[in-house]
């Protein structure tokens, strides 16, 4: 696999303007990266579309406006995918469900995709999506179950930081439920995948974030190991907290 395929889009614009990276290698390595994790392991059924014609062509598109400096925004020539739950123009949106005709037409882009399309991004093809998008976990009648290369999944604990003692939400939250501000958290509880959190850092204002750590089912020992290795790894369990002075 490319190593050109890893590269974040601040990384390849960077490249595209020194000219030490083309939109057209990098999206090669994009493909080459897509057949490869596909071919090791047809579990991970990432893409449910890959159109490497129509993704070189605008590559070379992007290349040429890079090469006399006028790219088209901060997007031109990295690459992308769709989730197919999104309108594509001239893509088939099957949305995982069988109840949709795939003969189309297809004529028109979601609001998000055109965005993309404005700003120069060049689109790789259309990844997987649960039946019309309705629920956490990425499986569907039309295309089966999406797995992963990896064997784990780091996200944030909470999307927030701590609120007022007292009550069950946080004040300014419409919602009086308490999976209005825990959404990176009970979604496994449902897929009944072990996750564990370990500190990584403070706010500005001294509040503790937390890292949330994602494995697969029954692979309780893998994410134990792993919060372990990142806590040695870093200091962050002995820090505390700064105090609120008090009023």
């Amino acid at each position: 696999m490319n190593d050109l395929a890893r590269l974040t889009a601040t990384e390849l614009l960077a490249g595209y303007r020194d000219g030490g990276v083309s939109p057209v290698e990098a999206t090669r390595a994009a493909l080459d990266a897509i057949e490869a994790i596909e071919a090791a392991d047809h579990r991970v059924n990432a893409f449910v579309l890959v159109d490497p014609e129509g993704a070189l062509a605008a590559a070379k598109e992007s290349e040429t406006r890079w090469r006399a400096g006028r790219p088209l925004g901060s997007g031109d020539g990295v690459p992308a995918s769709v989730k197919d739950i999104l309108y594509t123009r001239g893509w088939p949106t099957l949305r995982g469900t069988v109840l949709i005709d795939g003969n189309g037409p297809w004529p028109d882009d979601a609001p998000a995709v055109a965005r993309l399309r404005e700003t120069g991004a060049v689109l790789l093809g259309k990844t997987t999506t649960p039946e019309l998008g309705w629920k956490g976990v990425t499986d569907s009648p039309r295309h089966g179950a999406t797995g992963r290369t990896h064997d784990l999944l780091l996200t944030p604990t909470l999307p927030i930081t701590a609120f007022a003692k007292g009550r069950d939400t946080p004040e300014d939250r419409p919602s009086a439920d308490w999976t209005g501000w825990t959404p990176y958290t009970y979604p496994f509880n449902m897929s009944q995948q072990p996750a564990a959190s370990v500190p990584c850092g403070f706010t500005s204002a001294g509040l503790p974030v937390g890292l949330q750590i994602v494995g697969p089912r029954h692979a309780d020992a893998l994410v134990l190991r792993a919060a372990r290795a990142y806590e040695r790894a870093t200091d962050w369990t002995s820090a505390a907290p700064r105090r609120r002075p008090t009023r």
